[in-house]
């Protein structure tokens, strides 16, 4: 197997599309496209930020806090903090963003004004998705969605949603867990998994 045989141009995977990518051919991994899945590309930001000494980390935790919020309001798909050792062995935080190329310029702009970072990376990856879809059951605490998974024509997951739960658990002063059993326990009464 050569190069040839594993590797496609940006432009033939559909990425010349997304206006951010116009213009780089590079290679990305040729994977087996199944329609039971679908494929979406988009940037990926990343940096690493400096944890600070250990009296710092309660700050740091509220700071990520309001990072993470910042970057929901900015239109990110999704964000990810992993504790690193840095050079010098000094702690730090992995921080990922997963945007879509519209709002690349508003997240680079919050990590650069809220951190004390000075570089970002950021490198196109390709996002595999499962089909989803939302079903309402009743409990006794009302109505609550449940997040279907599907892959083909079969259901593989079922979750509840995580909002509602968490209203219904602080409304009734109930654990989390407890109403996320009860909203599970509901669907599969249903008969429809």
């Amino acid at each position: 197997m050569n190069l040839r045989d594993i590797v496609v141009p940006w432009e033939e995977a559909g990425v010349a599309e997304i206006p951010a990518y116009q213009g780089i051919l590079s290679a990305l991994p040729l994977l087996p496209h199944s329609p039971a899945v679908n494929r979406r590309f988009e940037p990926c930001l990343e940096t690493v930020i400096f944890w600070g000494v250990p009296f710092e980390v309660p700050l740091m935790i509220d700071q990520f806090d309001r990072l993470r919020g910042m970057f929901c309001d900015a239109g990110a798909l999704d964000t990810i903090l992993i504790p690193v050792q840095m050079k010098k062995n000094r702690p730090g935080v992995l921080l990922q963003a997963l945007v879509h190329p519209d709002d690349v310029d508003d997240c680079l702009q919050i990590i650069f004004r809220e951190t004390t970072t000075i570089g970002v990376r950021s490198y196109p990856v390709t996002k595999h998705m499962l089909k989803r879809s939302f079903v309402d059951v009743m409990t006794e605490f009302g109505a609550l969605r449940i997040k279907l998974s599907w892959l083909g024509e079969k259901v593989i997951n079922a979750s509840p949603e995580y909002e509602d739960c968490r209203a219904i658990a602080v409304r009734y002063g109930l654990p989390l867990k407890k109403v996320m059993n009860l909203a599970l326990h509901a669907y599969f009464q249903t008969g429809e998994s």
